[in-house]
């Protein structure tokens, strides 16, 4: 058996409502394959997963699904920290992915909800997270985290964050002055 994703898309090949790039998402056989390759760690295995997120559209009951979100909220469950690294570094997987659709869960409350601190770090390291975001119940991520610990991770982020706005707007502001008086 071939552990390649394309491989999965001939199971309903014959239907005339599916192609390549549009297979129903519960097919079991490629999450089951997906599954092995998060589980695995090695990029080899997981490296062709993506190669067809970016233009893999999968049906599922609520619409269009991202896959991409589908696989980074799947190697939260289940994977390494190095492996949902590997993931956030495709172009086509956004840290603020939300699975299922209409959870409003993004990959940040599903790692703080689940107490995977490594994954909380990771994912706030990522340039375009937005801690901010909340979910279908109307939560942040730190109203649903499991532990103080994560809290504390979230909201230390926000602290430094704050710090460093600060310190850029005085020197924003001393740069000013600094420039009227420099300027006959």
């Amino acid at each position: 058996m071939s552990s390649s994703p394309s491989s999965l898309k001939t199971p309903h090949s014959s239907s005339a409502s599916t192609s390549s790039t549009n297979i129903v998402v519960d097919e079991p056989l490629y999450q089951v394959k997906l599954l092995s390759a998060l589980r695995s760690g090695d990029p080899a295995v997981i490296h062709p997963f993506l190669a067809e997120i970016g233009k893999d559209k999968r049906k599922s009951s609520e619409g269009i699904l991202d896959t991409g979100s589908a696989a980074l909220h799947l190697s939260i469950r289940c994977a390494s920290a190095s492996t949902v690294a590997l993931l956030l570094s495709h172009r086509a997987i956004s840290p603020n992915g939300i699975h299922p659709p209409s959870s409003g869960t993004t990959a940040l409350h599903l790692a703080a909800s689940l107490g995977r601190v490594d994954i909380v770090t990771l994912l706030l390291d990522q340039e375009a997270i937005d801690d901010s975001l909340l979910d279908a119940n109307g939560k942040s991520c730190t109203d649903i985290a499991k532990g103080r610990e994560i809290v504390r991770v979230i909201e230390g982020r926000n602290y430094i964050s704050h710090v460093v706005l600060l310190r850029l707007v005085r020197l924003a502001r001393l740069s000013q002055r600094f420039l009227s008086f420099a300027t006959p």
